[in-house]
């Protein structure tokens, strides 16, 4: 994770809810790309938005699953204001904020068909949204937080992960929520369902499950302390992860029984 520098604002998304700004900015070699900005709003409780952003998506490059390369940026809020209104800017949260480097052959779709895609790369983001606690890849609104190319997807915005990790500690059952978890609203279900063969699909997702690395975490969190980037605790996120790797079992049984 490091710092872009920002070269210019292109402009606003104004089909996304979080209206995320598209921007032109170089990394530390200087290379010149495409991101989205997210400014994430203040709220009575801080669901930790920007690390959920981070951590999901070092989550899912360690268990094979396609993100968009990230990074983070610091806007003056004087250019903000160019694009949202004072009283909006006033309320973003200060600091760093997630960027998601555009992808030039993928699009965004509304709806999507799945028809050609790989089973494995289905089951395997279905399995992860289960894992994350994702709220926010359903067919209710219409949102998949899907990019799609011809035979392949992309994942994005997580901000809606791992709920029970927020400013308002509680006692949290780990096993209630995969148990809870509205999976019959997510996009990727009748997919999932389709596939004949059930019993060994989502084998490749928890293999590497259970060779996540949590300890790696670490350095993730030690850089989001380095640009004041709130998270909680993040022994809470390490406590979740290893109860889930020690109880794979668990785990399949649930996804099969949504499937």
């Amino acid at each position: 994770m490091h710092p872009l520098t920002l070269l210019f604002i292109t402009g606003k998304l104004t089909e996304s809810s979080n209206f995320p700004l598209e921007i032109w900015a170089s990394d530390r070699t200087g290379h010149r790309s495409r991101y989205y900005v997210k400014s994430f709003r203040k709220q009575k409780i801080n669901t930790f938005q920007t690390a959920k952003e981070i951590v999901a998506c070092e989550v899912a490059l360690q268990l094979d699953l396609p993100t968009p390369k990230y990074d983070v940026i610091d806007i003056a809020p004087a250019k903000l204001s160019g694009f949202y209104s004072d009283n909006e800017v006033q309320r973003f949260y200060d600091g760093h904020k997630f960027c998601s480097k555009r992808l030039e052959q993928y699009n965004a779709l509304p709806r999507i068909s799945t028809g050609y895609l790989r089973d494995y790369e289905v089951a395997g983001i279905f399995a992860f949204d289960v894992l994350m606690q994702n709220a926010d890849r359903g067919v209710r609104d219409g949102k998949p937080n899907l990019l799609i190319n011809d035979d392949s997807l992309i994942m994005i915005d997580h901000e809606l992960t791992l709920s029970f990790i927020s400013s308002m500690p509680s006692t949290v059952d780990y096993e209630n929520n995969i148990r809870l978890y509205p999976y019959y609203y997510h996009v990727l279900l009748n997919h999932v369902k389709s596939i004949k063969v059930k019993s060994h699909i989502f084998d490749e997702f928890l293999e590497n499950l259970r060779l996540l690395n949590i300890e790696s975490l670490n350095s993730v969190f030690d850089e989001m302390d380095k640009y004041n980037i709130e998270y909680g605790d993040r022994l809470d996120y390490f406590a979740y992860f290893d109860w889930c790797k020690r109880n794979i079992p668990t785990l399949k049984k649930y996804l099969l029984g949504m499937i």
